[in-house]
């Protein structure tokens, strides 16, 4: 994995289409990785709350257009469940298909994904998006549900590098 670690921006997804664009291919396993996003954003456009405290990170891989074509809701589903596992020796975690990983009703997280073609009809680049509430003290609410961190159920202090890591490592390896 290759890690591209910003203080602040806009979105990771827009970061990743961005670097995309310009070099033309990035390398297989780039992870951009922001501790603040001024407009971050969910499905079907909703804003994510993304203060510091927060991971915002998106995955970039190379994927068979005909797998992700196949099976849309698959990625992020996959997704969901590794950082799910990630999330399991802090806290009692579930995953809302297709994209929401909860603690009891509130959400602790949620994955977008989005797929651009390249030069080759056969592949796609995926950018995986992922949000987790870690060490937030206090989250907005979301229209659709109350949002918890890891630290507000825990009561700890986290080290959000090592979930980094760990998420963008169970995402190589599902995927």
């Amino acid at each position: 994995m290759y890690y591209w670690v910003l203080p602040s921006v806009d979105s990771t997804q827009a970061q990743a289409r961005r670097c995309l664009a310009h070099y033309g291919k990035v390398p297989s396993g780039l992870v951009v990785w922001a501790r603040q996003q001024t407009q971050g954003s969910g499905q079907r456009g909703r804003p994510w709350v993304s203060d510091r405290g927060g991971i915002y990170m998106t995955v970039v891989l190379p994927m068979a257009t005909e797998s992700v074509l196949r099976t849309p809701t698959h990625i992020p589903e996959q997704v969901a469940n590794a950082c799910q596992l990630v999330v399991s020796p802090y806290v009692c975690s579930w995953v809302k298909q297709p994209n929401d990983i909860m603690i009891g009703d509130q959400k602790l997280g949620g994955v977008l994904c989005e797929s651009l073609g390249t030069n080759d009809p056969a592949i796609r680049m995926v950018l995986i998006g992922i949000g987790l509430n870690i060490n937030q003290l206090s989250i907005s609410i979301d229209s659709r549900n109350q949002a918890v961190s890891l630290r507000q159920v825990t009561g700890q202090s986290y080290n959000e590098s090592m979930f980094v890591s760990e998420i963008a490592h169970e995402v190589s390896k599902c995927l």
